[in-house]
């Protein structure tokens, strides 16, 4: 019942598989267990985990001895490390509006690796194919057992129930096996996968009952030439009906195009013109977190806000009211021809201060919460002695210590120590407790004389005694 929560990983990325395995208990579902097929990275890379765990090996080690290493597959790797030193490798690129061409650095997917971190050629995956079609035999060894290829390449879910369309009345099925898509192609059986990385796309492909594959390698990101040259091989190959697939695939884009900007026109903006953020920019900056994903800054750089995660870094451009359009910085600027429906929508708590930013991370569910700790400013230990103290407030003691040369803690009896952390001249906030707050008050004589205990129940004025 997950769906995808790419995010998770993509943008939060991590060397250590444990955690990410951590983040998928905090995953939403989308709809009950095995009832409807969705695609998730996270599944195989649990599979590459259990597979380490059953080996004492890294997934890596297990990837290079059971199938590198035994199908000759001799420049084939795993990481990007190996792919940097490795000679004739291709760089990706990008296609922006059909004309900008741009280079894309290599992602480095970590912990991610079994979900899809396997450099190789068109040479080498064939030879993987072959193993496939051999029904797990490459040079008469056995690389997978036969009962386990055929297992796999069987339909296991259903990926979408639609009738064939009369386009092509001999193309449907939509199934998915054991990491495999079946389907039927004009007749002919066939499993196949795709997948697509900063700057690379592929297809693989295979007939069983025909003895015929197809591997496509493309350098370019989110690439439809894959699938495009698939088929025109396929058909050639099959000896079928044959189709000019990227003549059908230009004017279907073209189409779309057209629809989309007449649409374009006929809709009207649903940005409210003239509003302002509630709150002066400092006040959106802090640390954002999710369990489930992984944690974010938000800066302030001149008068603009920017979200800073690992890889990448987001110009945050005011929309309407408290919620902000995100455009990539990259090494040639800010580009803000890369528009979206993402936003970034900051949600204020009781006591007006921003408690979470909502975010549709993933679009089979609701905006995603991230809440918001305020970013704290270091304070010299002879600035916090300032604060130190028993304040009185109906009778009660509050103390006010320092623990640790660098830290102000608050305590009342029959409560546990709270932890306070500045955020401006004076002012600090309950690390552990959102939305409660303290504010201390200097004298005329500098002295520091009063705090304010601000509460979501209220605010209290306490005396120094």
């Amino acid at each position: 019942g997950l769906p995808r929560h790419d995010w998770s990983w993509y943008l939060f990325p991590t060397d250590d598989r444990d955690s990410l395995l951590q983040r998928i208990k905090h995953h939403e579902p989308f709809t009950g267990v095995r009832k409807q097929w969705y695609y998730n990275n996270f599944m195989f890379l649990t599979q590459g985990v259990i597979a380490e765990r059953l080996t004492d090996k890294s997934w890596e080690d297990n990837i290079r001895e059971r199938f590198l290493e035994p199908l000759g597959m001799n420049r084939s790797n795993v990481t990007i490390e190996e792919l940097e030193k490795s000679s004739n490798a291709a760089f990706g690129y990008e296609v922006k509006d059909d004309t900008v061409v741009t280079k894309m650095d290599y992602y480095h997917i970590s912990g991610m690796s079994p979900a899809g971190s396997i450099n190789s050629s068109v040479n080498e995956m064939s030879q993987w194919l072959i193993t496939w079609i051999n029904k797990g035999k490459y040079k008469d060894q056995e690389i997978l057992p036969e009962a386990y290829v055929t297992e796999a390449m069987s339909s296991h879910m259903v990926v979408t129930s639609a009738l064939p369309d009369d386009e092509f009345p001999d193309m449907h099925m939509a199934n998915y096996g054991y990491g495999w898509f079946i389907s039927s192609y004009r007749g002919h059986y066939r499993v196949e996968h795709g997948g697509n990385i900063d700057g690379f796309s592929a297809n693989v492909a295979f007939f069983p009952s025909d003895s015929v594959g197809v591997v496509v390698l493309a350098n370019q990101n989110g690439s439809p030439v894959p699938n495009l040259v698939r088929n025109t091989v396929a058909d050639r190959m099959l000896k079928t009906e044959k189709t000019n697939w990227a003549k059908r695939f230009k004017e279907r884009q073209e189409k779309a195009k057209k629809e989309a900007a007449e649409a374009k026109e006929e809709s009207t903006s649903s940005k409210i013109a003239n509003t302002r953020p509630s709150h002066v920019m400092p006040e959106y900056a802090g640390k954002y977190s999710n369990e489930g994903y992984g944690e974010f800054d938000i800066t302030v750089e001149n008068d603009s806000l920017f979200a800073n995660f690992d890889l990448k870094k987001f110009y945050l451009k005011h929309y309407h009211y408290d919620i902000f359009e995100p455009f990539e910085v990259t090494e040639m600027g800010i580009d803000t021809t890369d528009t979206g429906t993402l936003r970034f929508n900051f949600v204020t708590n009781d006591g007006g201060d921003i408690s979470f930013a909502k975010i549709k991370a993933e679009a089979a569910l609701d905006p995603i919460e991230f809440k918001h700790t305020p970013t704290s400013i270091a304070v010299d230990k002879e600035t916090l002695e300032r604060y130190v103290g028993d304040y009185e407030l109906a009778g009660t003691t509050i103390k006010v210590y320092i623990k640790n040369d660098d830290t102000l803690y608050l305590f009342v009896a029959g409560q546990p120590e709270y932890e306070l952390m500045a955020t401006a001249k004076h002012k600090f906030s309950f690390k552990a407790i959102e939305g409660f707050k303290v504010e201390f008050t200097e004298s005329e004589d500098s002295s520091i004389d009063v705090m304010t205990l601000i509460q979501p129940n209220g605010t209290f004025k306490t005396t120094r005694k």
